[in-house]
């Protein structure tokens, strides 16, 4: 017998799906997705396929061929119909009603879907299940740094590189006192694991710079309830990169953001917990050297026996072009990705082990799960049965407890391995972490937890999760908003305005408070830096574009994030750049604190007013494009994680997918629109840049949940629901973002009728 599915649309444009089962609500909520955004699940579709180049063509320098060949090396999609059989019934059958909600909507739709499908790609093939495990495990496989700061190291010398020995043990998450005060057990026996070996130097993964949140208890709480804060920083960009939608039915009412093409949502609540997600950093993927048989290149060494390898044939098919064949070779420790390196060589080839496919867990049904939570026991619950992409999970429910979890599945490692494992002694084989080892704590003696990307546990902890191996900027800030005053209690509009809107960005902040200790007399004499130092006078510290200091501090924010401290003794002392940067500011502000003074040492002196210096000589120079108060936002739809250099890039040109033209006045390495009249322009940006609370371009959506009164929280996603540029939704909520603002978003049905203003029925 049929079901009837509701969906409520509110004043926002978001979907509100209630069904009379668990089934029925999914299957509404793959219908109302695919409204909203089926151009963009198809072309995600295709990236993870490895079909872009069957509909773009080849692409500037064969750019989507490459991209093509990757995806069909990983074969993301081909693992994730090998595991929809191996699903708990439950989870198909959920998975299966949402891909049939969306293809319900394919069916509605007949001949009247979006132009932009005739002219990329026709009529779309049905969705599937496997479509949705895909589309998550490539969000996975993208935040996975590690492997490939192993390829330079695949063409140097076999000795390990050098590593650095600090950790910021105060820019911790997580100490050993809580987590001892949660898992007494569990502390004991990490008591007796080997110390900790020296942490990553210059070769370790890149720093995350994506996201962050905050949750407090009752205890520091005006409602007496936790209030949780997540705000994911991801590029904004037209359509969302995520999509936000509330689903009721069965053991589920929850609303969060996912990703377009998957019903799991990776930051949400339900009516009894919230929870918020920044990125770890995770190192979740090692390249493992195989080593040839001389006489035989079909076969790889495997304890003193030869093994053949597995192999697949590929066909790629190009837009205006001949189709591809290329063949993939596959060890017992993954695919072989020697067509991914630079230089391969003769005798050996490096094949990528990944926790994607090397565990069997599903991350999308680990979400499904999360979900419906009820508690911390049924939150972790779900949380060992997830793998990526790797995240600082925090935590908060009605009962008053608020907790942190490192969400990742990862092979023990004790120091850095920037060298590619062994592939033939057997000896080098992942030894995967447990989950209950993982760094964890509820209800932390502080009473407030804030996450954002820094350093996961100190040097009490024998193992290294996550890349980073101290604090940021907007780590060292939270911590300073939240510790000012030990017995403030915050509100909701406490997170809303001075929280989510701080401008601070500390390290900018002692850069030009030491600096101005440091400069002599004789240093003032220049005409920059004596302009430059009657403007940071009466300055106050707030990075807002409408401030006369604002020119000169973005320099100088520039100047510390190309990492001037690189290439200089005290690199040797604090290293990976922003947590090296902040561990030597909250150094010295301890000394200058102490005694008023700087320390003497030449070297730290010197480097202050140097750095300064050339924030001064380069103040009247053009801003980069992070800077620009207008940039555009266009018709994106994400194809691969930028390049590093990339990443601080205007909201109009990072994280974009290909377009088919050239916008006016960028380089023929840029791509334009798929559909230049959804172009849409940004309005003046406030608070522009990132390493700061409040990150514009990075505020893609937004939660705050009130625990005393879930009907009381807030969300924001920019620009809009809607993928359409034809749809009210579109960009509706760009007014917000602009502002800092958030809107309305209820959970109880009666809320949600206050502010609807549409409803359709389906059928399941």
């Amino acid at each position: 017998m049929a079901e009837q599915v509701e969906i409520l649309r509110d004043r926002w444009g978001i979907a509100h799906v209630y069904g009379d089962s668990e089934e029925a609500a999914f299957c509404g909520c793959g219908y109302a997705m695919a409204e909203d955004r089926i151009f963009q699940m198809v072309l995600r579709r295709r990236v993870v396929q490895g079909r872009i180049a069957e509909i773009l063509g080849s692409g500037p320098g064969d750019r989507f061929v490459q991209q093509d060949r990757k995806s069909r090396i990983f074969a993301l999609h081909r693992r994730a119909r090998e595991t929809v059989a191996k699903l708990p019934v439950e989870t198909r059958r959920c998975l299966e009603a949402f891909t049939a909600g969306v293809n319900a909507f394919l069916h509605d739709r007949q001949g009247e879907l979006d132009p932009l499908f005739t002219r990329y790609g026709g009529t779309p093939e049905p969705w599937s299940a496997a479509d949705c495990i895909a589309i998550w495990d490539h969000l996975g496989q993208r935040f996975s740094f590690g492997w490939e700061n192993e390829v330079p190291t695949t063409r140097e010398a076999e000795e390990p590189l050098e590593v650095q020995p600090l950790l910021d043990d105060e820019a911790q998450i997580c100490s050993a006192e809580d987590f001892n005060r949660s898992y007494p057990e569990v502390y004991e026996r990490l008591r007796q694991q080997a110390a900790p070996e020296a942490r990553p130097g210059a070769m370790s993964p890149p720093e995350a710079k994506l996201s962050h949140n905050w949750t407090v208890a009752g205890a520091r709480s005006t409602t007496g309830k936790p209030i949780l804060e997540s705000d994911p920083q991801y590029s904004v960009d037209n359509p969302s990169f995520w999509y936000e939608v509330h689903l009721c039915g069965g053991r589920y009412n929850v609303r969060g953001i996912g990703v377009p093409g998957a019903p799991g949502l990776l930051i949400g609540w339900n009516e009894r917990v919230a929870w918020g997600v920044t990125g770890l950093g995770g190192d979740d993927a090692d390249l493992f050297c195989e080593k040839l048989n001389p006489e035989n290149g079909d076969q790889y060494a495997w304890q003193g026996q030869w093994r053949e390898f597995v192999r697949c044939r590929e066909t790629i098919l190009v837009k205006d072009g001949p189709a591809i064949e290329m063949e993939i070779r596959q060890t017992h420790h993954g695919p072989i990705i020697d067509e991914l390196l630079a230089k391969p060589q003769k005798d050996r080839v490096f094949a990528l082990q990944h926790a994607l496919w090397a565990v069997p867990k599903c991350s999308l049904g680990a979400l499904l799960e999360l979900m419906r939570a009820t508690n911390w026991a049924t939150f972790r619950q779900a949380l060992s049965h997830y793998v990526g992409p790797p995240g600082h999970f925090i935590y908060a429910d009605v009962e008053g407890n608020i907790g942190y979890q490192a969400g990742t599945t990862t092979p023990k490692r004790r120091g850095d391995r920037t060298q590619p494992r062994t592939g033939w002694t057997g000896e080098d084989e992942w030894e995967l972490l447990p989950f209950d080892e993982l760094p964890s704590m509820l209800n932390p003696e502080r009473n407030y937890i804030a996450t954002a990307n820094q350093l996961t546990a100190g040097s009490w902890y024998p193992y290294r999760v996550g890349s980073s191996i101290g604090g940021g900027p907007r780590s060292w800030r939270l911590r300073e908003l939240f510790d000012a005053d030990p017995e403030r209690k915050f509100s909701p509009a406490d997170f809303a305005v001075h929280i989510h809107k701080d401008s601070v960005c500390p390290a900018v902040r002692d850069l030009v408070d030491f600096a101005l200790l440091a400069l002599d007399d004789e240093d003032k004499t220049d005409e920059q830096t004596a302009e430059a130092v009657a403007v940071l006078q009466d300055w106050d510290r707030r990075l807002l574009v409408d401030s006369p200091a604002f020119p000169l501090a973005r320099k100088i924010l520039d100047c510390l994030d190309e990492g001037f401290l690189q290439g200089s003794e005290l690199e040797e002392r604090y290293p990976q750049k922003w947590a090296g940067v902040c561990a030597l500011f909250n150094q010295l502000r301890r000394q200058v604190q102490q005694t008023g003074l700087l320390p003497d040492e030449p070297l730290v002196r010197q480097w202050l007013v140097n750095t300064f210096k050339k924030a001064c000589y380069r103040r009247d120079q053009p801003l980069a494009p992070q800077a620009d108060t207008t940039g555009w936002v266009r018709q994106l739809v994400e194809l691969e994680e930028p390049a590093a250099e990339e990443a601080t890039a205007s909201a109009a040109y990072i994280r974009h997918m290909p377009y088919m033209g050239v916008p006016e006045g960028i380089g023929a390495e840029r791509f334009g629109s798929f559909n230049p009249d959804a172009d849409l322009l940004s309005p003046p940006l406030q608070c522009p840049l990132v390493q700061t609370i409040w990150s514009q371009e990075g505020n893609s959506y937004c939660q705050i949940v009130d625990l005393a009164d879930i009907d009381r929280s807030l969300a924001l996603l920019a620009p809009g629901i809607s993928e359409n540029p034809q749809s009210p939704h579109h960009a509706d909520q760009v007014p917000i973002w602009s502002t800092g603002g958030f809107r309305e978003a209820p959970l109880g049905r009666t809320a949600v009728e206050a502010i609807a203003e549409s409803a359709k029925f389906i059928l399941y």
